[in-house]
């Protein structure tokens, strides 16, 4: 239960602050921070808070928070994205960006518009004529699609009950196939 209650404590912190910004990114970080972040980051106006959501096995956080730090970037947070569950995170994000991560069918079950920082769509073509998905390297292109892109008024949440869960999966598992 003490788990339970850190995590809405975190939970509770994390949508008072959030009244702060316009937009909210979540970043699911596979290895390390590519620069491309860094300069959507500093390129960004500072009312976009941008939440860092590391791999945890792949991924060193104190060296992330370093290379924010160095870089004299602080409108982001590591707290929520990292401690609390996925869903809850999703459920209150504006726009979703990965390298290379199966999160990205998440973000899309919840109507988020995402970005996958890759050049090659291919495997994904059903889900950009969607409009929600975006392929790019380009920071200018990705700023101008986190302007513009809001997120979808119809936006699926996921309940905390295991059943609602189990059927969230299934349903993305069929939209793959």
């Amino acid at each position: 239960k003490a788990f339970d209650k850190k995590n809405f404590n975190t939970l509770k912190f994390f949508l008072k602050k959030k009244k702060k910004y316009k937009k909210v990114i979540l970043f699911a970080a596979t290895f390390q921070i590519p620069d491309i972040i860094i300069k959507l980051i500093k390129l960004s106006p500072k009312n976009w808070l941008w939440l860092i959501r590391p791999h945890p096995r792949h991924t060193d956080l104190q060296k992330i928070k370093l290379t924010f730090r160095d870089n004299d970037i602080f409108n982001v947070d590591f707290e929520f994205a990292s401690k609390v569950n996925l869903n809850s995170v999703l459920n209150n994000i504006t726009h979703f960006i990965t390298e290379v991560s199966s999160t990205f069918y998440d973000s899309l079950y919840f109507n988020v518009p995402s970005i996958v920082l890759q050049k090659d769509n291919n495997l994904f073509k059903k889900k950009i004529q969607s409009g929600n998905l975006k392929f790019s390297l380009n920071k200018d292109e990705i700023i101008r699609f986190i302007m513009k892109k809001k997120i979808t008024k119809d936006k699926n949440k996921i309940l905390s009950k295991p059943i609602y869960a189990l059927n969230a999966v299934k349903k993305i598992i069929s939209k793959i196939n």
